[in-house]
C-alpha cells in the first residue's frame, strides 16, 4: 500500500520540469500541492533560525513614522530629515502593509519569508529554462530537490528566512536579474526594472544598473527592428526613475550618500573587506567552484566556444564590480552575511550549468558533484550553530566568537577562526545567534511600544543610545539620538574611535558638547539588558524647535567637511591614547 502511494505521488511531480506547466486544473492542483508543501519545509527551517535584528527595528521606526505623516524620517520634525534605512524599497514594502492592518514587524517576517520562497522558486525557473542534456533533462525535478535541499540546510539561507531585514528581497531581486539577462529571449524592460529595484534595496546595488547597458546594446546588435528599438529606448525609462529618486534623495535628506553608508564608511580598501569575503567562501565551501569553473573555462578553449562565454562573462561583470564595492567602499557588514547570500543559489545553480554543460552530461555524476560540495558547505557553519545555540544572554553573546577547529578539524577551518577572531572583535559579521539575543534582551529591558506610546511629542522627551533600533520602535514619538551615527548625520560625521581595531557601526567618538546642547541630553533613562522593562523620565528644561534647530546648525557646520572636524588621529598610539 505504501508502495502504491509512493508510485501515485512520484507520478503527480512530473520529473522533466518542461512538463510542469498551468494548462489543466490538474496541473495547477499539483503546482498548489508543491507550494504548500515548500512552504511546510521552508517554514519549519524558518521557525527553527527565527530571530529579529536590532536593526530591522529602524525600518519599523521610519515605516511608523512615514503612516503618520512625519514622511520617511528618523525623528519628525525640527529635527532635520535623516535616512539611517538601508534602501527604501524595503521601508515602502512595509509601509505598503502596514497600511491594509498587518503590524509593521509581522509584514517584515512575512515578506522576508515570502521573498526566500520566491529564492526558490527563482532556482525552479532558471532549472526548468536550462538546456540540460536529454538525461540530467528528464530527472531535472530531482535535481531541483536536491537544490532545496542544499538552501534549506544553508545557515544563511534559513536566517534570512526571517531577520525583518531587507536581506531576502535583495537576494531574490539579484537573482531575477540574473535570470532576465541570461535569457536567450530576454525582455531589455524586466531587465531594468530589476537593476533599479536592486539599486533602491541596497546602495551596493547600483552596480546592477551600468551592467544593464552591455545587455542592452547586445540586444540592439542582435535583432536590429524598429520594435526592439523601441523596446531599448523603454528600457531607459526604469534609469530615469532611479535618477528621480537621487534628486528626491538629495532635496529630502540633503545628500545623495545615504547616512548609514557615511556612519560605517571611514577608509577605502579597509582591511576587514578580504577577512569577510574569505570567511565567508571557506564558511559556505564556495572554494568547491573554483576547479569546477578552471575545468569549465578549459573545455571552452579546448573546443573553442569563444562566442558562447560571452553570456557567462557579461553576467559576471556585476558580481566583480559588487565584490570590488565591497573591498574598496563597504568592506563588510555587522549582520553575519547579509551581503553575500545571493551567492549561494547562484553559485549552485552556475555549478550546474558549468558541469552539465562543459564537463559532465550523466546525471549520476552532477549527483555526486552537488554531495560533494554539500559536504563541503556544512561542516563548519553547523558545528559553529551546535556549539552557540543553548547561548542565550547578552553576556554570553556579545562579541561572539567561537571557534571550530578544535571541535571539527574541517577544511580551513583554522583560517576561518582567525578571520572570525578579526572580524568579530571588530563587530563585523557578528552571528545570528548574538543580533537574536541582543532584541530579545533589548526588549524585555524596555516597555511595551503601547506603554511606550503614552510618550507624546509635544513631552519632548529625548533618549540617546548606539543601539537604537528597540528604543526608536518602542518609544514612537520620543526625539531618539543614535550615538552609532547610522540615524544621525552629525555623528555619522564624527571621527572613530580607533582606525587600527574598528566597532563597525558604533565607534564614532561623539563630542559630549553635541548631546548637552539638546537641553542637557536625554532625559530617558533605561538599564539595559536587566531583564525589566523600568523606565525613569528626568526633569529636563523644554526641548523647543529653537533649541533643536540651533543645535543641529551649530554642529552640522563643525562637521560639514568630515576631514575638517576634529582633527583625525592617523597614528594607532595616538589614537589609543585619546581613546583611554
Amino acid at each position: 500500500m505504501l508502495k502504491n502511494f509512493i508510485s501515485k505521488a512520484i507520478a503527480f511531480f512530473p520529473a522533466d520540469l518542461k512538463d510542469w506547466h498551468l494548462k489543466s486544473k490538474t496541473d495547477f492542483y499539483r503546482l498548489s500541492v508543491f507550494i504548500v508543501l515548500h512552504c511546510l519545509v521552508f517554514g519549519s527551517a524558518a521557525y527553527l533560525f527565527y530571530f529579529q535584528a536590532n536593526d530591522a527595528f529602524v525600518y519599523f521606526r521610519y515605516v511608523s513614522n512615514a503612516l503618520k505623516g512625519y514622511g520617511y524620517v528618523w525623528n519628525s520634525e525640527p529635527f532635520a530629515h535623516a535616512d539611517g534605512y538601508t534602501g527604501i524599497l524595503w521601508v515602502l514594502l512595509l509601509q505598503a502593509f502596514a497600511t491594509i492592518g498587518i503590524s509593521i514587524p509581522v509584514a517584515a517576517n512575512i515578506l522576508s519569508f515570502l521573498f526566500s520562497l520566491g529564492s526558490v522558486g527563482m532556482c525552479f525557473a532558471f532549472l526548468r529554462r536550462m538546456p540540460l542534456p536529454d538525461l540530467d533533462r528528464r530527472k531535472s525535478f530531482c535535481i531541483f530537490l536536491i537544490v532545496c535541499f542544499i538552501l534549506i540546510t544553508n545557515t544563511t539561507f534559513d536566517a534570512f528566512m526571517s531577520s525583518g531585514t531587507e536581506a531576502a528581497l535583495f537576494n531574490f531581486l539579484v537573482l531575477w536579474w540574473c535570470f532576465e539577462a541570461s535569457a536567450a529571449d530576454r525582455n531589455p524592460v524586466w531587465m531594468t526594472v530589476c537593476a533599479s529595484l536592486i539599486a533602491v534595496t541596497r546602495t551596493e546595488g547600483i552596480v546592477f544598473i551600468p551592467a544593464c547597458l552591455p545587455f542592452l546594446i547586445l540586444l540592439q546588435t542582435e535583432r536590429k527592428s524598429r520594435k526592439n528599438a523601441a523596446y531599448t529606448l523603454l528600457a531607459f525609462l526604469p534609469f530615469a526613475a532611479f535618477a528621480r529618486f537621487l534628486f528626491w534623495r538629495k532635496s529630502f535628506y540633503g545628500s545623495y550618500i545615504p547616512n548609514a553608508f557615511l556612519a560605517s564608511f571611514e577608509e577605502t580598501f579597509p582591511p576587514f573587506a578580504w577577512d569577510y569575503l574569505l570567511s565567508f567562501a571557506v564558511e559556505y565551501g564556495l572554494y568547491f567552484w573554483v576547479p569546477v569553473f578552471a575545468l569549465w573555462t578549459l573545455m571552452f578553449c579546448l573546443f573553442k566556444r569563444f562566442k558562447m562565454f560571452i553570456i557567462p562573462v557579461l553576467l559576471a561583470l556585476p558580481f566583480v564590480a559588487y565584490v570590488a564595492w565591497l573591498v574598496f567602499l563597504t568592506g563588510a557588514d555587522t549582520l553575519e552575511y547579509r551581503l553575500l547570500g545571493f551567492f549561494i543559489p547562484l553559485c549552485l545553480l552556475a555549478g550546474i550549468r558549468m558541469i552539465t554543460q562543459n564537463i559532465s552530461a550523466t546525471f549520476r555524476f552532477l549527483c555526486i558533484c552537488l554531495g560533494l560540495y554539500w559536504i563541503c558547505a556544512s561542516p563548519i557553519p553547523w558545528t559553529h550553530y551546535f556549539l552557540t545555540r543553548d547561548l542565550n544572554t547578552r553576556a554570553q553573546t556579545a562579541f561572539l566568537y567561537q571557534p571550530v577547529s578544535k571541535t571539527f578539524e574541517w577544511l580551513f577551518s583554522d583560517f576561518w577562526d582567525e578571520a572570525q577572531k578579526r572580524l568579530i572583535s571588530q563587530g563585523i559579521a557578528l552571528r545570528r545567534q548574538e543580533h537574536k539575543v541582543l532584541t530579545e534582551e533589548l526588549l524585555k529591558s524596555f516597555p511595551s511600544r503601547k506603554d511606550g506610546e503614552k510618550i507624546k511629542k509635544e513631552h519632548s522627551r529625548l533618549f540617546a543610545w548606539s543601539f537604537a533600533g528597540v528604543p526608536a520602535w518602542v518609544f514612537p514619538e520620543a526625539y531618539i539620538i543614535d550615538l552609532s551615527g547610522q540615524n544621525d548625520p552629525v555623528i555619522a560625521r564624527m571621527p572613530v574611535r580607533n582606525l587600527a581595531n574598528r566597532k563597525m557601526g558604533h565607534d564614532r567618538v561623539v563630542s559630549p558638547g553635541y548631546l548637552i546642547c539638546f537641553n542637557g541630553g536625554a532625559n530617558i533613562k533605561v538599564t539595559p539588558f536587566d531583564g525589566k522593562p523600568d523606565v525613569a523620565y528626568l526633569a529636563s528644561a523644554p526641548l523647543n524647535e529653537a533649541v533643536i534647530r540651533g543645535c543641529e546648525a551649530f554642529w552640522r557646520s563643525m562637521v560639514k567637511e568630515k576631514i575638517d572636524y576634529p582633527v583625525r588621529l592617523k597614528n594607532p598610539d595616538e589614537q589609543k591614547r585619546i581613546s583611554k
